[in-house]
């Protein structure tokens, strides 16, 4: 089951799902909004009989324009869109499919936060914010429910080639950021989706099974040399 805002991008991932071989189903959905995200993880279990893996991987997307995201500039309606979307939207992922994982007495959760949530950098304090708490939400899951047969972890990726960061990289960086990107890190690139997908394979398969409250940065080394 594939969720999100935009139903263009969703259609493709269930094409996609069907071409592999399996079955998808797209449910456009604001997780920011608690009852939505309920009826979500209902109609995933209503339509494949139970619920075996989450992956909060949404994000609020950067505007068009330049967003101050420094506290004393920033707009308290951004903080709260950014937080609504990042970290209270995992919550509610989160604790909806944990009433079935529960129940079932196994599940995995994943939880893509990011570099910004074991560092920081200038005028990302929205962002920082939120994805510090994805890290800390996921230590607090792992705990919580390892008992119940439930592994949660984190994959915290730098930068990537992605909408999003081309987004961000065209307001705030200049056009040859790429090669500035990658000589900052020891594998001197910048990454692909694919290797970001690869660890997420990898926490959700049987031969992740003792790894439970893990943080893992996807970053071409960035973080070992800060």
């Amino acid at each position: 089951m594939v969720v999100g805002q935009n139903e263009e991008k969703l259609a493709e991932s269930v094409r996609l799902i069907g071409e592999a071989g399996s079955e998808g189903l797209a449910a456009p959905c604001d997780i920011a909004d608690p009852k939505r995200v309920q009826a979500v993880i209902a109609l995933a279990v209503e339509t494949f009989g139970r619920l075996d893996i989450l992956v909060n991987n949404a994000a609020m997307n950067r505007p068009d324009t330049m967003e101050p995201e420094r506290v004393a500039e920033m707009a308290e309606e951004w903080w709260s869109a950014t937080l609504g979307v990042n970290l209270s939207g995992a919550f509610y992922c989160s604790k909806y499919a944990l009433q079935h994982m529960v129940s079932a007495g196994s599940g995995v959760i994943i939880n893509v936060a990011s570099t910004q949530g074991l560092t920081a950098n200038p005028n990302q304090t929205a962002y920082i914010a939120s994805k510090h708490g994805v890290v800390g939400l996921t230590k607090a899951m792992a705990v919580d429910y390892g008992p119940h047969g439930i592994r949660v972890n984190a994959i915290c990726p730098g930068i990537f080639e992605s909408e999003r960061v081309e987004r961000y990289m065209k307001l705030y960086r200049d056009a040859n950021w790429r090669e500035t990107v990658g000589q900052g890190r020891p594998l001197r690139r910048v990454g692909s989706p694919d290797e970001v997908a690869n660890v997420a394979v990898f926490l959700a398969s049987d031969e992740a099974s003792y790894v439970t409250g893990a943080i893992i940065p996807v970053d071409g080394g960035a973080m070992a040399s800060r």
